[in-house]
């Protein structure tokens, strides 16, 4: 019987709070948050991650380059008061399967579309839905899989910033924005 293979430790580094935490491994670097407010604050964050990597690691390029949303869309976050009114925040496509009269209480959904970039780049649109605590996932993953300098790092992740926000904004009509409370931002003067 053969072993598996062992894989190499993944080191964390969490914030005192533990909102946000830095992942290392002999082959890769990743910045991740479960308490997301802005976007300057995640990509100042990140330039201090990728700069920290390349000073200790002398690091010469990537292989893949990505970021991602991962939203979920609850009866918490919106203020509405059942899953009917969840699945008409999104548009009709994501949630036609849900609503057809022959399903009696669908319990969960989830589905995938894989969309072409320019050159190697993907945007995958995952979205899903289940019923016990209602929940519409909308997961938005932007990447590239080629050679990439670091420092192009930061352009090509505002990059990404900017088509996963147009892609949201086509995911949710304008008109079912108003659900979602904005966050206040302290300027630090």
């Amino acid at each position: 019987m053969t072993s598996p293979p062992v894989r190499p430790p993944i080191y964390r580094f969490r914030t005192p709070d533990g909102a946000t935490t830095a992942s290392l491994a002999a082959d890769f670097y990743a910045l991740s948050t479960v308490a997301y407010t802005h976007w300057p604050d995640f990509l100042g964050q990140l330039e201090l991650l990728t700069a920290a990597a390349q000073e200790v690691y002398d690091i010469p390029y990537a292989t893949r380059v990505g970021l991602r949303y991962v939203n979920h869309i609850t009866l918490e976050n919106t203020g509405l008061d059942n899953a009917p009114a969840l699945w008409s925040l999104v548009r009709p496509e994501f949630s036609t399967l849900l609503e057809v009269d022959c399903w009696d209480e669908p319990v969960e959904m989830f589905n995938q579309l894989v969309l072409a970039g320019e050159g190697s780049n993907r945007l995958t649109l995952r979205t899903g839905f289940q019923r016990n605590e209602p929940l519409f996932l909308l997961d938005l993953d932007y990447y590239a899989e080629e050679q990439i300098t670091l420092d192009r790092l930061s352009t090509l992740v505002q990059d990404y910033h900017d088509l996963i926000y147009d892609a949201f904004r086509w995911c949710i009509p304008e008109r079912n924005l108003s659900v979602f409370e904005p966050v206040l931002v302290q300027e630090d003067r």
